[in-house]
């Protein structure tokens, strides 16, 4: 059982790792935009621009913007929880099942958010300019890893009080 749990630890951290680089990259991605003039500035107002055709960056497209960076900050949050949660393997009185609990919350509200609402952000005509941007990427790896993460959850961490020798 022990060699299981490891496995499945292994496997949530190398999807872990690709979900926070992805979060990691894409701010980054929109700065390179700007640097390389896919992405322009011109009396205050920014623009993307794709195939000689520039687009304003408006309120909508703002609004999904800081989506993004909530989006992103939440997961940076959950990831520290959850590699805490991976040391608690062997360092046992690190095992603490309220603040774990509060990381499968954000896990379940990100979840939410990348299953439902961004998908339909980024299909909706006119919604977003970063249709074909490197967050598709991103959001496929915060999927895996989510998902990855609920079920070594429930097969390698049960929040059972019995199981935390140090107390809550």
């Amino acid at each position: 059982m022990g060699c299981f749990i490891n496995f499945c630890t292994f496997l949530v951290i190398i999807f872990l790792m690709a979900g926070m680089w992805a979060s990691v990259l894409n701010p980054f991605w929109i700065h390179v935009s700007y640097v390389q003039g896919k992405m322009e500035h011109y009396e205050g107002i920014f623009l993307i621009c794709k195939n000689k055709k520039c687009q304003k960056i408006d309120a909508k497209t703002e609004y999904i913007v800081l989506a993004h960076l909530t989006l992103w900050t939440t997961w940076v949050g959950m990831h520290t929880l959850l590699i805490v949660e991976f040391l608690s393997l062997y360092i046992p009185c690190l095992r603490w099942p309220k603040l774990f609990s509060f990381a499968y919350f954000l896990a379940a509200c990100a979840f939410i958010y990348i299953l439902i609402i961004y998908p339909w952000k980024i299909r909706t005509p006119g919604k977003t300019v970063f249709t074909e941007s490197s967050l598709s990427y991103g959001y496929y790896a915060c999927l895996l890893t989510t998902i990855l993460m609920i079920l070594a959850s429930c097969l390698c961490y049960p929040l059972d009080e019995d199981t935390y020798p140090c107390g809550s």
